[in-house]
């Protein structure tokens, strides 16, 4: 980082497994996915955030216009966005589906929900997933996903976000 404090990211026994979809068509593909993301740093950081998920794109439609799976998120450029549920994509749309779901109330009491784990004062942050389920609805073609994890370090002189991203591997 500018400030001189060193990250170093891991990311570990990555896994994949393609199962057989509750819909049992070829139009629906599930995976269940394991993993584990570390973060250390040279010093004691003010903050380390670690946002993780999976991009999942593909290649054709059946059901034509696309909407959102699970809880809805628009936030990037990769359009809406789940936690945790059914993703339904159109032809040639990628999503980022986001692998955690905090709660918690905002200053005002109301319920808030974040895509992020956060480390107060640390030198490092770990993030492990196991068996977190990915399904995919209505695409007749090609289906890919890869992992990704956002990182944010804030020290008291610095911030930066780095982004971290997976091999691709097939949905089918």
């Amino acid at each position: 980082m500018g400030d001189g404090t060193v990250v170093v990211f891991q990311r570990v026994r990555e896994r994949a497994t393609i199962n057989a979809s509750v819909g049992g068509t070829p139009l629906h593909r599930n995976a269940w996915v394991s993993g584990k993301f570390a973060v250390r740093t040279s010093r004691v950081v003010d903050n380390i955030e670690i946002v993780p998920g999976y991009v999942v794109g593909c290649q054709i439609n059946i059901g034509g216009a696309s909407g959102d799976g699970g809880v809805g998120y628009d936030a990037d450029a990769f359009g809406a966005a789940a936690y945790g549920g059914t993703l339904t994509l159109g032809p040639g749309q990628a999503r980022r589906y986001y692998l955690i779901d905090s709660e918690n109330a905002d200053p005002f009491g109301q319920e808030r929900h974040e895509v992020k784990i956060r480390y107060k004062n640390a030198k490092r942050g770990t993030l492990s997933y196991a068996n977190s389920q990915l399904s995919l609805r209505g695409c007749a073609g090609y289906a890919q996903a890869r992992s990704f994890a956002n990182i944010t370090i804030e020290t008291e002189f610095a911030t930066q976000t780095m982004s971290f991203y997976g091999r691709p591997f097939s949905l089918g």
